[in-house]
């Protein structure tokens, strides 16, 4: 078939749709729909109203129920495909009438077809509002008949939602439409078959979005009516004398949805439903109405979170009593289990069946739900967190030995839930100052510090019930509650250390006998998940309570350990490997050295056997990369903590882990094994050494053949091998090495450079006859990489290092080397490279080595130096190569040597300031200020001097950079003395301190005067805040982040009171000092968050003000033929943004989740820079409030819809630009696919729709492969 379908074709193919042959109809209908999917695929005019009309007579009168279907799926093709809306419209019409005969087949294909029409009609097809129109007036005629049957009321109901989802656009522009839709719907509410009145609550979920606010009311006040204090005020139908309580719950329910779907306009009238909510829970034993009620405030308490604070006490008082509601349980009071311990082992396998009084029973319903609730609350109500512990938890605790598994299942749940809270806000790096340490467990981020400050004291007080009753549970038939059980204990343990002292012996005894009656290979996915918690269990237990209670049992559980270790399924074996390493840490926390106490006798056999079973997997040929890896890594913590007793099995495993060094996929772990074990204390000896010795003389090759992603790793083992060996490793496996390492000294390999370099340079302290080899083999190499724009950071402190040897080793080192380094960029024929050559940065690097080897050989620096002035006096008149370099050495050499005795240079240098190239001018500025530090008295005051009388803006400013340089390089003790002469001048109010660079200089130097004498200065800047103009405000508030960063805490105590009134700056009118205060606020909640956290109900705020696009700060004006704007508050918005992601890691624990998603969302509309910081900002609110977020994932679908759009380019676009744009929408996308995992279908169907349909998309597979990895 072609690709259009012609007359001529369309005659062949109705031969076979009129065939007797049902085959030949089907083969027809197949072909049709084959062709129909190739792109451009049209039907002409001329045959376009046949075709449809001969399909829909197969729908509606064909006696094959196959051929029927067919033809139904066929006519939305056709509706996709139409270029006639008038075809469309009459099949629906013909539909429609049959939907609505009395013959139950024709009803329903034709319904179906109705329905399969909708889902391919466009949406900006010509006759979608005609369509619509006749399907919601037919549908709700006939939904009007009390009569219709159950099922095709279904299915209309069905078609109704489909409309409101698809046309919703076109639909909220009919208020007459949705004023039809919502009078049938109400009636329907009231119907007496259930599945009518849910799919009604299904269908108002939909249609409430897009109602108009009339509308909305309307409905609103029905709600209110039927679930308010007062009588029902509307009635649009009679009622099919339904209960009360049955009309109650449906509009409950119907709350709980419109909860899911309209969360913004719901919750404007929770506090005249919620009551009646919870009325129903209360003056009823109804289980529905109890599930519907509880349901129903668990989506409110997740998406209406403000609205229904007010409620909160009420809502968990009720979901606490309805947990309880048993009517039908016949045993005793379960609340108290203090009689474990005494209970017979045996007793703990019966059945929780035994209990039941009625097996119609229904009311685990409402304790689910209720459950459900609790948890919802924990997992959202952070501030709640002591609350929950007080009058949840015991609860909880209580519950957990409940009859009913599904509901166990979400007891479970619910105390895992809280659990996370804690350890996430109860036991991480949140402070605040001045608190009593009555709260949860936290840390102390004061950078002298480490001590927790905060105990975990509600959870310590529940601990032993919540143990007792968890491990009861161990040991019930039920594979789930098993496994929900040690995965709780496994929380507890770690949060707790310690907390199962007293219970030991139950809890080898409970763990021996869980993993004994299981085996992954007969019991599939449960048993393996079961194994894994239970491992994981034992390797927390282990590590978190000391050998000593354990010990008798060790035996028992090594057997149990190693028994899973060469388990068919990779993830048992991992975890079993895993808890053998920590029973390793576990025997011996410490890593021991000879000289402490030997091992206990009893752990001898078992440690061996665990020794023993970890080597026979690494040998295994059956053992895959990964498992392989972690034996090889539980092999290096056996030795490091109890390697004096495997001296006897040296023989077995460390042959084992060198060949493991000569594979790749192996080869990171045994480095990083070999790493440990020269570090150990434990492991020492002859064999030992003749072992490392061995394998250091493989380092040669490894250098050589060692895949680029492991050097880093091989060249820290290397020198923790140099530094075991000393002097004595042998030479010509040193002069190998050099050798080897010579290929590794580029900037090609930046990542490893300044590792290669410290090797090299132990090399030289450890081998001084390489000295020789190093000039001829390495020094070449490292002039070559000095001389690259790319070097920087630790690449160059490497290089720096190997000088600082290189020059000791010598008394005439430095005089060599120096001159070689000069010359190697400053030649006479050269001249200073601009950015577009590469920059300056190859002379900072040659004047940091030089002032590194000056500094190494002081022997040597006033020839030195003498050779540097010369080109300093010659000014202008020598190269500028030459001057330039020589300035930047100056001010290198001058920060750690006194070059006073050459007092005319310092006046040569600040002639310069005046010099005809700006690099120079710079480099002056930059060697006045260093050489300021190496003689504090005789220059400091020449450059204050200066800042004070220069003639021009652009002189002071090359003054304030060298008294930048000076003052940042001193110390205290140097500039405490000169202090107050430096004050005015910094913080006065002139012209040039409304540029950027001038005010960023002086801000550092206020910031370090204020560190070296808070308690003067802090109170000075506060107290010039009010009179202050807003370039003298945007100084002090730009200082203050200085202040910040400052590591000390010495000036904590008067910083504390006075950070607000800094702070409070982000409410300035000028945007400027805005900027400037939502960047110390970022600085605070990175350095200092215990100064501020008290802070952030008032700051938080101000914070959101700035993530506002302000109209007023946009600028339009004219560059050539084009009008561009530009947005003065965007740096604000990216500032804002950056503070609050900040603030997340360190201060959430008074940061509304909330709040903060809505923020995320304004973020999204915004231009890319700020849209990439609020989806990072998205990524770790999912990580800290993971049920928030969840909840509220359909909220993102319209950003990310217009995140993943095409894109366009516009009409001055570069390729860059493209390209620019598509790796800023890539880079979205990968923030937002990991929200993925914390998605479900019945919590955000529309999320989840999208995140599926991105995730199949060839474009974006790759990046949620990624994700998912």
């Amino acid at each position: 078939m072609p690709s259009v379908l012609t007359y001529t074709y369309y005659q062949q193919m109705l031969d076979k749709l009129k065939s007797s042959d049902p085959d030949f109809r089907c083969m027809a209908i197949i072909d049709f729909q084959k062709e129909a999917k190739q792109i451009g695929y049209r039907i002409e005019d001329s045959v376009e109203k046949d075709l449809f009309k001969e399909i829909l007579k197969l729908v509606l009168e064909d006696g094959n129920t196959e051929v029927k279907n067919m033809a139904a799926q066929c006519l939305a093709t056709l509706t996709y495909l139409s270029q006639k809306p008038g075809n469309i419209v009459s099949a629906v019409d013909s539909l429609l009438k049959s939907s609505n005969t009395g013959e139950e087949e024709q009803r329903d294909i034709a319904t179906l077809a109705l329905k399969n029409m909708l889902v391919e009609l466009h949406e900006q097809n010509a006759v979608v509002l005609e369509v619509i129109d006749k399907v919601i007036q037919g549908v709700c005629k006939q939904l009007q008949n009390n009569t219709i049957p159950t099922q095709h009321a279904v299915e209309l109901l069905d078609i109704l939602s489909l409309i409101f989802t698809r046309f919703s656009a076109q639909l909220s522009t009919k208020p007459a439409l949705q004023t039809i839709c919502l009078s049938v719907l109400l009636h329907l509410l009231s119907s007496s078959r259930p599945h009518i009145r849910k799919r009604s609550i299904v269908a108002l979920g939909y249609l409430v979005p897009t109602s108009t606010r009339e509308v909305f009311k309307v409905l609103s006040e029905r709600l209110i009516g039927v679930l308010g204090d007062g009588t029902e005020e509307m009635e649009t139908e009679e009622d099919e004398g339904i209960d009360e309580t049955v009309k109650k719950t449906a509009y409950a329910a119907l709350v709980g949805t419109l909860g899911k779907t309209s969360p913004a306009k719901v919750g404007k009238i929770l506090q005249d439903v919620v009551p009646g909510i919870l009325s129903l829970s209360e003056a009823t034993e109804e289980e529905d109405a109890l599930e519907a009620s509880m349901t129903t405030l668990e989506i409110l308490v997740v998406r209406c979170p403000t609205e229904i604070t007010p409620f909160l006490t009420q809502i968990t008082a009720r979901a606490s009593g309805l947990l309880k509601y048993d009517p039908n349980y016949a045993g005793g009071d379960d609340d108290e289990d203090d009689e474990m311990e005494a209970d017979d082992e045996d007793e703990l396998d019966e059945d929780f069946d035994e209990d039941y009084s009625d097996d119609e029973d229904a009311s685990w319903k409402a304790r689910r739900s209720a459950a459900k609730l609790l948890q919802a609350l924990i997992s959202t109500r952070i501030e709640l967190l002591n609350d929950w512990y007080a009058s949840v938890a015991p609860l909880l605790t209580s519950r957990l030995s409940e009859r009913e598994e599904s509901v166990r299942l979400e007891v479970f749940a619910a105390w895992e839930a809280l659990l996370k809270q804690t350890g996430l806000y109860g036991g991480s790096n949140y402070v605040s100052a001045g608190e009593a340490p009555t709260g949860l467990k936290r840390k102390r981020l004061d950078s002298q510090s480490n001590e927790n400050v905060f105990t975990t004291s509600p959870l310590a007080s529940q601990t032993v019930p919540l143990t007792r009753a968890a491990l009861k549970q161990t040991t019930t038939k039920s594979v789930p509650t098993k496994e929900k059980s040690f995965n709780l204990l496994t929380s507890v343990v770690k949060l707790i250390p310690g907390c199962l002292d007293g219970q030991a012996s139950t809890v080898v005894g409970n763990v021996r006998k869980a993993l004994s009656g299981v085996s992954t290979g007969s019991g599939g996915h449960n048993n393996t998940s079961l194994v894994i918690s239970i491992l994981a269990f034992l390797g927390a237990f282990v590590e978190s309570h000391p050998s000593r209670i354990y010990a008798s049992s060790l035996p028992e559980l090594v057997d149990s350990t190693v028994a899973f270790m060469a388990d068919k399924y990779q993830r048992v074996s991992l975890e079993a490997l895993g808890t053998a390493a920590s029973l390793a840490k576990a025997l011996r926390p410490e890593p021991a050295s000879q000289g402490d106490s030997p091992l206990p006798s009893s752990y001898v056999a078992p440690v061996q056997k665990l020794y023993e079973a970890v080597c026979d997997i690494v040998s295994s040929t059956a053992a895959d990369s990964d498992v392989r890896d972690k034996a090889i890594h539980a092999i290096g913590d056996l030795l490091t903590h109890e390697g004096e007793v495997l001296a006897s099995m040296y023989d077995k495993s460390l042959p084992l882990i060198t060949a493991r060094l000569n594979t790749d996929s192996n080869q990171l772990a045994a480095l990083e094994v070999i790493g440990d074990i020269a570090e150990s204390r434990s492991c020492s000896g002859a064999q030992i050494e003749q072992w490392l010795a061995s394998v250091l003389e493989q380092f040669p090759a490894l250098l050589r053949r060692c895949p680029k992603q492991n050097r880093g790793k091989a060249l820290s083992v290397l020198e923790t091998l140099l530094t075991r060996f000393g002097d004595q490793l042998p030479a010509d496996v040193a002069s190998s090495i050099v050798t080897e390492l010579k290929s590794y000294v580029t900037v090609q390999d930046l990542h490893n450079l300044g590792a290669t370099m410290h090797v090299v340079a132990q090399l030289q302290k450890q081998q001084p006859a390489l000295r020789e080899h190093l000039e001829t083999e390495v020094l070449p190499a490292i002039q070559e990489a000095i001389q690259s724009p790319l070097l920087h950071s630790a690449a160059l402190e490497g290089i720096q290092d190997f000088f600082a040897v290189f020059v000791r080793a010598t008394p005439e080192g430095a005089q060599t080397v120096v001159p070689k380094l000069f010359k190697l960029i400053a030649r006479p024929d050269r001249s200073i490279p601009t950015a577009e050559d590469g920059g300056t940065q190859a002379f900072a690097n040659v004047a940091k080595c030089i002032g590194t080897a000056v500094e190494n050989s002081q022997s040597s620096a006033k020839d030195i130096v003498a050779d540097f002035i010369k080109f300093v006096k010659k000014g202008e008149t020598g190269t500028d190569a030459e001057l330039y370099l020589s300035l930047l050495i100056l001010g290198e050499i001058g920060r750690t040597t006194d070059v006073s005795q050459a007092a005319d240079v310092y006046q040569a240098i600040l002639k310069l300031f005046a010099a005809s190239s700006e690099q120079i001018k710079s480099a002056a500025a930059f060697a006045a200020g260093n050489i300021a530090v190496g003689n504090t008295a005789a220059f400091l005051p020449v450059i204050v001097k200066g800042v004070a009388e220069a003639e021009t803006p652009a002189a002071r400013l090359l003054y304030l950079h060298a008294l930048k340089e000076a003052i940042v390089h001193c110390s205290d003790e140097q500039i405490v003395g000169i202090a107050d002469s430096l004050w005015e001048p910094l913080l006065a109010d002139d012209d040039d301190s409304q540029d950027d660079g001038a005010r960023n200089v002086k801000a550092a130097c206020i910031g370090k005067l204020t560190s070296a004498n808070p308690s003067k200065y802090i109170p000075e800047l506060r107290a010039r805040l009010p009179t202050a103009s807003p370039v003298v405000k945007a100084t002090i508030v730009a200082s203050t982040r200085y202040t910040l960063t400052d590591s000390s805490t010495a000036g904590d105590e008067v910083l504390a009171p006075a950070i607000y009134d800094f702070l409070a700056l982000m409410q300035d009118s000028d945007h400027v000092v805005r900027r400037l205060a939502v960047s110390s606020t970022n600085a605070a909640a990175q350095y200092k968050p215990q100064l501020i956290i008290n802070q952030l109900a008032s700051l938080m705020p101000m914070l959101y003000a700035e993530t506002e696009v302000k109209k007023e700060l946009i600028r339009e004006y004219q560059m050539g033929p084009f009008v561009v704007k530009m947005d003065d508050g965007l740096n604000n918005r990216k500032g804002a943004f950056e503070a609050m992601q900040t603030l997340l890691n360190t201060c959430f624990t008074k940061m509304n989740a909330n709040e903060l998603f809505d923020i995320i969302l304004v973020g999204l509309a915004d231009f890319d820079e700020v849209k990439l910081l609020a989806l990072m900002m998205l990524q770790r609110l999912a990580a800290l409030a993971e049920g928030i977020v969840a909840a509220r994932l359909d909220d993102l679908v319209e950003s990310i819809e217009n995140i993943a759009k095409p894109i366009v380019a516009a009409k001055d676009d570069t390729e860059q630009d493209v390209q620019r744009k598509e790796d800023s929408q890539k880079t979205a996308i990968g923030c937002i696919a990991p929200l993925a995992e914390i998605s479900t279908p019945q919590t955000c169907p529309k999320f989840d729709k999208l995140i599926n349909e991105l995730a199949r998309d060839a474009k974006w597979h790759a990046v949620f492969e990624a994700a998912h990895r």
